[in-house]
């Protein structure tokens, strides 16, 4: 059987390009070698046009930025699937080297010294050197870049082989794409992980029907740029490309079992367990072949029906965590979930006044073109220096733009916000005639993340207390991937939310999704209200709503829960009772 190649992503050549700055710099090569590998990757990751077409007409080279010898190279990669030089530099270094540097704070040139210095090649190595206080009389380093690296280790250890939900879905859709265009494949779907909305994400799940199963598996196997995997030969397959470490799994079914099979590998295994419980209360027996009352199958046309056969209305993906759900569910009483057609408005974006990199006329031509009503600018506050925090001159600055751009849009409004810091003993860092000034204040704690859980309760709900607060940021600070919560006793901040009328935030950047999607559920029986907030600092920034959008649904929110979902007369009522 001859290879079959498909089409690599923009996406898929720029991350082998940045590996290969990385590597090289890991070489300890010339800077300016490993910069034009990171500059080309940053160019094709972004790029509007697909770069295999280009390659494919012969005008890579005309692209600002690639030069001769990386045309060639992304024309070798587009053209083959693989590249030679790729292969060779990365067997230039220990295998150990790429893994050291998901280590959090550990970049290329301390893992240079680390192996010159020390001999260590990998993780396992560097940490008996830690705990061996080998890092102590290392130049560039001492006992509290140890301990940092240390807890660096633990946190990956933790982490291992978890993604991002936005990289994950990105790198999903890219292969159900790959897989559309085998011809013999019916219907096709993501499921597991992604499919229900998790914040990380392990796997990418894909399930796919066809009238010759076995004929897909042979097909991918056969396929150019697939690496390794496990496959039974007959309806599944463990693989992944060279140019990506995330794991695909692939069940392929006839088309008839395709329902059972969607429903499934969506999971969680925690909810099928409950599930295949609940259907041996109804003399039936539940598995991913169907639903069988003894040795005959339960014929269905879609997942509802699965859900209708053991007594039960429909679970939503994201719901099915195998916590209430299916006790809601016999009860009928699932919730009408928010979806991104009731986003009316977003709050909590960034400008070119601090660390954003969008004009305020160029957010409102996006905003508008997603039908948006409004927008609610906030902008670093000036004790966050580090961000271009914002003046009290640049401030006036700011709203007479805003006030001009109002006058000449009627049918779209600007708020004037602010990300105000809260600062250590809980007070902001401005005072309250400026604060008077803005439509809405978010609350946000950027610094002094180590204090106690006590300490750092009372410094946020002292925040919470002053009568211009509007909103409460990324409540708990974690960043996934690269930095655990702080400690804070949620509870009580949610009781205080709704004592002092603060609406709490679910931060959609990827990178955050905080609040917790866990804890959702409670603060809307508490009665406190969520604002799905982008933290936009780009035009880009802006549609990560629709991922906090997935994490609303999954901490069961309905429209009615969070504030981007009231019209610009509700909103601007809301603010004005707000500040009374």
């Amino acid at each position: 059987m001859s290879r079959i190649r498909y089409t690599i992503s923009n996406r898929e050549i720029s991350s082998i390009l940045e590996e290969i700055g990385t590597i090289l710099e890991l070489k300890g090569e010339n800077i300016f070698k490993s910069r034009a590998y990171y500059n080309a990757a940053r160019i094709i990751r972004y790029y509007p046009e697909s770069i295999a077409e280009i390659v494919r007409k012969g005008k890579l080279s005309e692209i600002k930025g690639i030069g001769e010898a990386l045309t060639k190279k992304i024309t070798e990669l587009v053209n083959t699937g693989s590249l030679k030089y790729y292969e060779k530099i990365k067997n230039s270094v220990p295998p150990g080297f790429l893994n050291m540097l998901k280590i959090p704070g550990l970049g290329p040139r301390k893992i240079k010294i680390l192996y010159d210095k020390l001999n260590i090649a990998s993780i396992s190595e560097l940490e008996y050197a830690c705990k061996e206080n080998r890092l102590l009389a290392l130049q560039g380093f001492g006992k509290k870049s140890q301990d940092n690296i240390l807890s660096g280790i633990k946190f990956l250890k933790k982490y291992y082989r978890k993604h991002l939900f936005n990289e994950a879905i990105i790198e999903a859709e890219n292969v159900k794409e790959k897989l559309s265009s085998i011809k013999d494949i019916i219907r096709l779907e993501i499921v597991g992980s992604i499919r229900r909305k998790k914040e990380l994400i392990r796997n990418i799940n894909i399930v796919a029907s066809s009238n010759d199963p076995e004929k897909i598996i042979r097909h991918i196997i056969t396929t150019e740029g697939v690496k390794g995997g496990f496959t039974d030969g007959k309806s599944k397959i463990i693989y992944s490309y060279f140019f990506t470490d995330i794991s695909i799994h692939l069940y392929v079914v006839p088309d008839d079992k395709f329902p059972y099979a969607l429903y499934y590998y969506t999971g969680s295994s925690n909810h099928i367990k409950l599930m295949e419980k609940r259907a041996e209360k109804f003399n039936l027996k539940l598995n991913e072949d169907g639903i069988f009352r003894g040795d005959s199958l339960t014929v269905i046309k879609d997942e509802n029906d699965v859900f209708q056969n053991l007594g039960l209305s429909y679970i939503p993906p994201e719901l099915r965590e195998g916590l209430d759900e299916i006790e809601i569910a016999e009860k009928g009483e699932i919730p009408e979930l928010i979806k991104n057609e009731d986003i009316k408005g977003i709050f909590h974006i960034h400008t070119i006044y601090s660390d954003g990199s969008s004009s305020i006329p160029e957010l409102i031509e996006v905003a508008s073109k997603k039908g948006y009503e409004y927008i609610g600018i906030a902008d670093h506050s000036k004790s966050a220096f580090y961000a271009n925090g914002l003046t009290e001159e640049k401030i006036n600055q700011q709203h007479k733009e805003i006030d001009n751009l109002n006058n000449k849009n009627n049918n779209f409004k600007v708020f004037k916000g602010i990300e105000c810091d809260i600062l250590p003993d809980g007070s902001l860092d401005y005072s309250d005639d400026i604060l008077e000034g803005f439509d809405f204040v978010i609350a946000a704690v950027h610094t002094h993340f180590k204090m106690s859980e006590r300490g750092m309760t009372k410094r946020v709900i002292r925040a919470m207390k002053n009568k211009f607060v509007t909103m409460l940021a990324h409540p708990t600070g974690r960043l996934l991937l690269g930095r655990e919560r702080y400690s804070i006793n949620m509870k009580k901040i949610i009781k205080a939310a709704k004592d002092y009328n603060v609406i709490i935030e679910l931060n959609a950047n990827p990178y955050r999704f905080d609040i917790d999607w866990r804890l959702l559920k409670y603060t809307k029986t508490k009665g406190v209200k969520i604002a799905i907030n982008p933290d936009a600092h780009s035009l880009e920034g802006i549609y990560d709503v629709n991922y906090g959008v997935g994490i609303a649904r999954k901490g069961w929110l309905e429209s009615k829960d969070a504030i981007n979902t009231y019209t610009l007369n509700e909103v601007q009522n809301l603010f004005k009772e707000m500040k009374k």
